[in-house]
């Protein structure tokens, strides 16, 4: 059984999973809310007899302890890991399941339990660092080493590119068009000469 099945076997829950919008967002605010079930060894239909203070007091001592467990470096977390900056979305879901039965909790001050957000240590790429990858790379890779450079688009952006997702401008510069089919995630974005010279060669 899906975790939503699961979860929408208790009354309170039925209506509340019907009101969320996509399928991504019932499976993980299911996950969210099960998980604080499991944690406090309760259920959803249990939650909604518990007073709003003890509710409170729940929810930070949840917060809290997921602060102990989570991964607090930057990086994706292995299998089983949670991640810091992923306390606040599991509390996301949380709060949706009590916001759907006007249960009034006291937002504000819990947040103030959560963590700081991890920052990654990711960075460009040095204009040297750039120049020793183009001097041991093919001619393929140079293509997909200049056109990441240059736009700035992320490496999975790449196989739903096509040559007529590229336009040559006058001024020698390129426009590319990524994620072309979608409706809402489609942009353009800039590329070098020299990235559509390479692109041209390939």
């Amino acid at each position: 059984m899906t975790v939503v099945g699961i979860i929408t076997q208790y009354s309170s829950c039925q209506r509340w999973v019907e009101g969320l919008r996509s399928m991504a967002t019932k499976k993980a605010y299911a996950v969210h809310l099960l998980q604080f079930c499991k944690y406090h060894k309760t259920d959803p239909d249990q939650l909604l007899k518990v007073n709003p203070n003890d509710l409170k007091e729940m929810i930070i001592n949840y917060v809290l302890h997921l602060k102990k467990v989570s991964k607090n470096s930057a990086g994706k977390p292995v299998h089983g890991e949670i991640s810091v900056n992923s306390i606040r979305l599991y509390a996301k879901g949380i709060k949706s399941f009590f916001d759907e039965h006007e249960i009034i909790l006291p937002w504000k001050k819990i947040a103030r339990y959560y963590p700081e957000d991890v920052t990654n240590e990711y960075r460009s790429y040095t204009r040297d660092e750039i120049s020793k990858l183009l001097s041991v790379a093919d001619l393929r890779d140079r293509s997909i080493i200049l056109l990441t450079a240059s736009s700035g688009i992320r490496v999975g952006a790449i196989p739903g590119l096509t040559l007529k997702s590229m336009k040559k401008l006058d001024d020698g510069l390129g426009m590319l068009t990524v994620y072309g089919e979608s409706k809402k995630a489609t942009y353009d974005t800039l590329v070098t000469p020299e990235c559509i010279s390479t692109i041209d060669q390939y």
